[in-house]
This record gives C-alpha cells, sequence and structure tokens, in this order.
C-alpha cells in the first residue's frame, strides 16, 4: 500500500512524495466518485452556513474536515470578491478537476 500511494502521490518521481503532493493525493481520493465539477460544488456550498452561500470560510472548512487538508483548500482558494474573509470554491473545484485529469492521464 505504501508503495502504490508513493507511485501515485509522487508527481515529480523524485522518489518522495512532498507534503503538497500527499494533499493532492488525498483530495483526490476523495473526489475521486465526484462524477464533476458541479457535484463537488454542491458539497462545498452544502458546508457553508445556510447551505447557499457562493463562498465558503475557513471556519467552515476547519469545522467540516481534518485540519491538514482544510488548510490545503484554504491556501489554494482564491479570496471571493466583497466580501472579507470569504473564499472562491468554485474555481477551487475547476482546478482540482484539472488537476485530477491531468494527473491521471500522464
Amino acid at each position: 500500500a505504501v508503495v502504490s500511494t508513493q507511485s501515485t502521490g509522487d508527481r515529480d518521481r523524485d522518489g518522495f512524495v512532498r507534503l503538497e503532493e500527499y494533499m493532492q493525493f488525498m483530495i483526490s481520493r476523495t473526489t475521486e466518485n465526484v462524477a464533476g465539477t458541479d457535484e463537488l460544488t454542491e458539497a462545498f456550498r452544502a458546508l457553508t452556513e445556510g447551505g447557499d452561500k457562493p463562498y465558503i470560510t475557513a471556519t467552515e472548512l476547519y469545522s467540516a474536515m481534518p485540519s491538514d487538508q482544510a488548510k490545503y483548500c484554504i491556501d489554494r482558494m482564491d479570496k471571493y470578491p466583497d466580501v472579507p474573509g470569504a473564499l472562491d470554491y468554485t474555481n477551487f473545484t475547476k482546478a482540482i478537476f484539472q488537476l485530477n485529469t491531468s494527473v491521471n492521464s500522464g
């Protein structure tokens, strides 16, 4: 299992799985059964207060997932315009699927 995880997670094939590679691997595993960006976007939307905001906060992410995964998302999500502390989960989900497509085809 470790060799399989290393060969899958070691995107640059340097023999080491860096934290960023590991987090990308874990998020791709989490999202592998998600049909598309719309489904993942809806999952993030459901995590927001009221379940209908077009953005998410760091607090909402930390309350919904393990702290290392929340931090990974927060560090990579763009700021949502005109709402202090808000993060854009829509562009993030598009980027995740583009990443997964390039990893799975390479």
